[in-house]
Order: structure tokens, then C-alpha cells, then sequence
């Protein structure tokens, strides 16, 4: 639920921005954020692997086939680096958009990484669409430095996928 909220919060305040449909994708990445550790009934090794598979090829009731395979892109890919073919994948399946919500779902769960209870600041994210800047309040990085050292690699994925991410 802590990742949902939080990926509901950063896809608030970048929606206009994106000119993305507010429903469809809203309740996609609200979907994906709540599934994100389906895989981990399979195996803790490679779980978002596993959650991937489980989404792609599950019969679920009420999900077409192509919202199955943009929910198991999602899962699949918001955890470690993406890679080429998945980035095609996610691309073709449902553009820029879909790959916009893989970031957003991939800063959600780093934010949730260490699965404290306490509450995360509320931290701020704009973009105007291949640019993304996540703001912390005043020294907070500093007092989390594994998070820190986190969002220092997810930069290299957002990179590594035409997109900027900067952290202040």
C-alpha cells in the first residue's frame, strides 16, 4: 500500500505534464504498484522475473491481454536494469507513456526499499517529459545515505533509457 500511495502521489504531480490519460494510467500503475512482489510466492532470487511470468501468462478475470502484458512489463521491470529487449517491449506495448509509469513505479519502490514503517517525507517530482527531478526536504539524503547511494544507480537506469533523472 506505502508503494501504491507513493506511486499515486509522484503520478499526480506529473500527469499534466505527460499528457496521459489520468484513469487508464492511474489505475495501471496503482495495479502494478500493488502486484509489484507478486513473484516473491515463486522465489525471492529474480522476483520481478517471476512476478512478470505470473501476469503475462495467469488467467486473470476482467484484464485483457494487453493490459496482462503491460502490468507484467511494469513488475518485470521495476527493479534492477533494464535492458534493451525489455525496453523495446515496453515501448511497443504502450509507448512513452507505459515507460514513463515503469519510472514512476521504479522511484516508488526504491522509496520504499527498506520498508520502514515511518513515513517518507513527501518528496517532489517534476519532468517535462524526458527530464525528471526528485526533491527531498533539506538534509533528509544526507540522514539516508543507502537511499542516497540508491537513487545514484537509478539514475544510471534512466539514463540508460534516454531519460534524465536528477536528485536534490
Amino acid at each position: 500500500d506505502r508503494v501504491a500511495t507513493t506511486a499515486a502521489h509522484l503520478l499526480e504531480q506529473v500527469e499534466a505534464i505527460l499528457a496521459s490519460d489520468e484513469t487508464e494510467n492511474s489505475n495501471l500503475l496503482l495495479r502494478a504498484a500493488r502486484l509489484h512482489e507478486v513473484g516473491m510466492a515463486v522465489s525471492h532470487t529474480g522476483f520481478h522475473k517471476h512476478g512478470d511470468y505470473l501476469l503475462r501468462y495467469s488467467d486473470m478475470a476482467g484484464f485483457s491481454q494487453p493490459v496482462q502484458t503491460k502490468l507484467a512489463l511494469l513488475v518485470g521491470n521495476h527493479r534492477r536494469k533494464i535492458k534493451p529487449e525489455h525496453y523495446n517491449a515496453i515501448v511497443e506495448a504502450g509507448g512513452l507513456t507505459l515507460l514513463r509509469q515503469c519510472l514512476l513505479l521504479r522511484l516508488a519502490v526504491l522509496l520504499h526499499h527498506s520498508r520502514r514503517r515511518e513515513s517518507h517525507p513527501l518528496v517532489q517530482l517534476r519532468t517535462d517529459g524526458l527530464r525528471f527531478t526528485l526533491t527531498f526536504p533539506d538534509g533528509w539524503l544526507d540522514s539516508n545515505p543507502l537511499l542516497a547511494q540508491d537513487l545514484l544507480e537509478e539514475i544510471e537506469v534512466f539514463s540508460s533509457v534516454g531519460t534524465t533523472l536528477d536528485v536534490a
